[in-house]
Formats: C-alpha cells, structure tokens, sequence
C-alpha cells in the first residue's frame, strides 16, 4: 500500500466569524463547528469555534506537493489570517498513514518559506501500520519450495 493522507489548515478560537473567515479564503470547508456544539455522544461539546479546510493528497503520495498547494490558496489572504492569529490559534497539519514500518519525506525550502511567511504552525502527524516484509524470509521459503520440487 502507498501512503494516504492530506494537509489541512485548522482555525479554532472563541466568537471567531467561520462565515467570514469561509469566503475570506475561498476554499472549500470540510468542516466547521461552534462552541458548544455537541460532536458525539463520547466526546460531548466542542469547546472553541473550529473551522477546518482539506487538501487531499492525490495518486502518487507526495506531501510536499499538497502542502505547497494549500499554502499557494493562502498566500493571498496573508494580511487576513495573520491578523485572524491574534485572536485565534492556526495552523496546518499533515497527515500521513501508511502500511510500512519506516517512512520518510522531504519538505522543500520554498515549502518551509510560505508556511513562515504566513506565521502558521505546522503540525506532522504520523500513522504507521508497521508492516515490514522481511527478504530474508521470503528467499528462505522459496529456496525451500525449489528443494522440495527437486525431490
């Protein structure tokens, strides 16, 4: 399996205007919340105003790319979401599962630059199933499986 995952911009605070901030940014909302609204029965009311906005990583896994891609929709808005800061908490946070025991991935320098233009935090959350094939083992089995044939 190839790693899924994808980047979102997260927005959370008290009496934050989530209309405003919406067409403010003109992406698409994957999710949004007012305090004290009632999530689930196991996690009961949220307790800040939250808005979040998904950039879905697409085919090939390539973080980097997708993260470049919400960030250029935000450039624009630099002005508005640094102020926004000053009364909410904001940040971006990636998120990558994957089947295999070790992954790793490269941030770009102009990557990194927007995100500190733009005075956002960037969160990295990682889900790792652990599965590791292990070669040794598999050339084990097959040189047993030619051995038995040649009997």
């Amino acid at each position: 399996m190839s790693n899924s995952g994808y980047c979102s911009l997260i927005i959370k605070g008290d009496n934050l205007d989530l209309d405003l901030i919406a067409e403010t940014l003109k992406i698409t909302v994957s999710e949004k919340r007012k305090k004290g609204e009632i999530i689930n029965s196991i996690i009961g009311e949220i307790q800040y105003d939250f808005i979040r906005f998904d950039e879905k990583m697409d085919g090939k896994y390539n973080p980097d790319k997708t993260l470049t891609g919400l960030l250029n929709k935000l450039m624009a808005n630099e002005a508005f979401l640094k102020k926004l800061s000053e009364d909410a908490c904001i940040y971006i946070n990636c998120y990558v599962q994957s089947d295999y025991a070790q992954i790793d991935y490269v941030l770009s320098s102009k990557t990194l630059n927007k995100i500190s233009q733009l005075g956002i935090d960037l969160e990295i959350s990682i889900l790792s199933w652990g599965g590791v094939e292990d070669k040794k083992e598999k050339k084990r089995k097959k040189g047993k499986k030619r051995h038995k044939k040649g009997n």
